[in-house]
């Protein structure tokens, strides 16, 4: 297992799914982890798992497409712990499933977008300053197998934001 001692990462997304196991991950490994989600009785549920093993956490509420969150989110974060060293943009949503293209509706198509790639642009925005006065950090953007194949029939949207990801 790596050795986050002393280090501190955010992981978005975290209240559920992969970003839960990671905010535990690395709370395991001595990371101190700031859980940020929508979803505030989950995120403190992950912060409880995380100090019940001996872990430091922090839960702040975010909502990944409002800039004020995310810039919220990073100055909580530097307000607690004093830095910020990885950050884990997780956080995103499926959308309609077995929707033909030519039915998806616009509104549709920008909530997903706005989610699955926009909020990764945009954390990665606020999370890179404060990694560089820190002297650097590390950013993982969490993308999916569609991200590079294509996706099942009726899945567009997710597949395009998600090869977005890896485009970033």
């Amino acid at each position: 297992m790596n050795d986050f001692r002393g280090k501190v990462v955010i992981v978005t997304g975290a209240s559920s799914g992969l970003g839960k196991a990671a905010a535990i991950h690395f709370g395991s490994a001595g990371a101190k982890v700031v859980v940020a989600a929508r979803r505030e009785e989950q995120g403190l549920g992950v912060v409880a798992e995380i100090e019940n093993s001996g872990g430091e956490a922090l839960f702040i509420k975010t909502d990944v497409t409002r800039q004020q969150d995310i810039i919220t989110l990073i100055d909580g974060t530097i307000a607690r712990f004093g830095k910020l060293d990885c950050a884990v943009n997780n956080a995103g949503v499926d959308g309609a499933t077995m929707t033909p293209m030519a039915e998806i509706e616009e509104a549709d198509w920008d909530q997903l977008m706005n989610v699955n790639l926009k909020a990764v642009w945009m954390c990665m925005k606020y999370e890179i300053p404060a990694m560089i006065k820190n002297g650097g950090g590390s950013i993982v953007n969490v993308s999916s197998i569609y991200g590079s194949k294509p996706s099942d029939v009726g899945h567009a949207p997710y597949a395009a934001s998600k090869y977005g990801v890896i485009g970033l």
